[in-house]
């Protein structure tokens, strides 16, 4: 559960209610909490960041000023264009922010036993989104590595899953904040498979992805990593559907009054909301890639586009361009993805040739990117069927395990990609 005083205070009320005991107010309970005890919250770790990392760690702190300067103050524009968003979300009906992330990747079977942790065990990857607009609907989309892998294909795969099936048919217009992970955020498949989705999807005329410096990248929806990994906690896990109760236990549903406009209103939190996704759903992006984005690497100021670099990018109806910046403003160049980069030919024949043509035509569909589930090592299938044997794993899985198609590794000192 994630630690605060209101859920402490929920508690407080449950224990009165068992007791017949009538419970003070929120109000009174904050006020003697705050005011009679000497007690805090906890604050976990963070990642460090290297800029300011090695800026605090100089000696002479001179050469370092201009550039931990300018990060610092790119981490503030970032973080405060996400809290102008979150405001937006709550305010502008046909409007949704969202943040995303990809979990770190969490393991079956997961539980105390110590012969756990010298064995090799199957991967569960669960990415996760959370609304800026209340009621902050959040969603754990999830996979096996039997069905997939953490690439940008299924990344893309439960980004487009949540834009057309979970988005509100009112919303026209949504921002995605993520951190700024290249080979799952940022990159040319994900932004074909957006601009893709612009186009297809009827009520969505403009999506934005904004991305936050790096190395401040704390969002709403890492909270969501928080609860989950406390709902987990002391428990015997064994199965993708267990991990997947887990999920939905993480976030007790419960009513929440806030005041808007001086008017008190009560809306309902839900459970997270949970999917999970079979080989046969994800989606081929680096085939649609190759059918939409010809261009990649030269905006309208013929000047290379460095990825790596920017802030935002703009995807909008009708238009088969990519529109971005690197400072988060409203200032945007463009990338004619449609239009093949060529340079000036040197020949005669080739200057009078036909240009490459910048018709593109949009597949209606995407393919499928895997035929049959994935196998995994014979090392890793040997351990898991040694765990069934110690009844680590429960006996109704164990045909399940025995079922797993594998391939051999090439040396037998090779790891697992886990």
């Amino acid at each position: 559960m994630y630690r605060s005083i209101n859920n402490m205070y929920r508690l407080y009320q449950d224990i009165c209610k068992e007791s017949e005991r009538v419970a003070v107010s929120a109000f009174k309970y904050r006020e003697i909490f705050n005011d009679k005890f000497n007690l805090s919250f906890f604050h976990p770790k963070k990642d460090l960041c290297s800029i300011c990392s090695k800026y605090e760690k100089a000696d002479s702190k001179e050469n370092l000023e201009e550039e931990f300067r300018e990060h610092i103050q790119r981490k503030k524009i970032c973080q405060a264009e996400k809290d102008a968003d979150k405001i937006r979300a709550n305010t502008d009906h046909s409007f949704m922010s969202i943040t995303m992330d990809l979990q770190a990747v969490l393991q079956i079977p997961s539980g105390g036993e110590s012969i756990l942790y010298y064995m090799r065990k199957l991967v569960l990857y669960n990415f996760t989104i959370y609304e800026a607009k209340l009621p902050n609907n959040a969603y754990c989309l999830c996979w096996s590595e039997l069905n997939g892998k953490k690439g940008s294909s299924e990344i893309g795969t439960c980004l487009y899953y949540f834009l057309s099936k979970e988005l509100p048919q009112s919303i026209k217009e949504i921002n995605i904040f993520s951190d700024t992970c290249s080979g799952q955020n940022r990159n040319q498949y994900i932004s074909a498979l957006l601009l893709w989705a612009v186009q297809k999807i009827d009520h969505l005329n403009v999506i934005e992805q904004k991305f936050l410096e790096s190395g401040h990248t704390h969002m709403e929806v890492d909270s969501m990593h928080a609860a989950i990994e406390s709902a987990s906690k002391n428990k015997t896990i064994s199965s993708v559907s267990e991990w997947k109760n887990v999920f939905k236990a993480a976030r007790k549903k419960r009513a929440k009054t806030i005041t808007k406009e001086d008017v008190k209103e009560t809306i309902e939190i839900d459970n997270y909301k949970v999917r999970e996704f079979k080989f046969n759903d994800m989606l081929d992006l680096k085939n649609l890639s190759a059918a939409i984005i010809r261009n990649k690497n030269k905006d309208n100021l013929k000047e290379t586009v460095n990825w790596l670099k920017i802030k935002r990018i703009k995807y909008v109806k009708g238009d088969l361009k990519l529109y971005f910046n690197y400072d988060m403003s409203e200032n945007f160049r463009s990338i004619d993805v449609c239009k093949t980069a060529v340079n000036t030919p040197k020949t005669r024949a080739k200057r009078n040739s036909n240009p490459p043509s910048v018709n593109v035509q949009l597949p209606n569909e995407i393919e499928h990117l895997y035929p049959t589930q994935l196998p995994i090592s014979l090392a890793k299938k040997k351990d898991l069927l040694n765990m069934c044997e110690k009844l680590i794993i429960p006996e109704e899985l164990h045909a399940w395990i025995r079922g797993m198609k594998t391939y051999t590794k090439p040396t037998a000192f090779e790891s697992d990609e886990e």
